[in-house]
């Protein structure tokens, strides 16, 4: 389990990038730093948001436990 007690959001030009930092408490590499970052990408252009609303996005996500 991880307990995360900071986070960053910065958006800019429609690409998201949320950055979640905290602590493994329990299993495997309890005790040590953790980091998600998770993006976002836009499905379509931003101006389409002007008329239909943006319909999605895709993006990834990475997990990084420290040694």
């Amino acid at each position: 389990m991880i307990v995360y007690d900071r986070a960053t959001a910065v958006y800019v030009a429609g690409v998201l990038v949320v950055r979640l930092s905290g602590q493994v408490t329990e299993g495997r590499g309890e005790g040590q730093p953790a980091q998600r970052t998770v993006t976002t990408l836009p499905g379509q252009l931003p101006t389409e948001c002007l008329a239909s609303g943006l319909r999605g996005d895709h993006g990834g996500v990475e997990l990084d436990i420290q040694p």
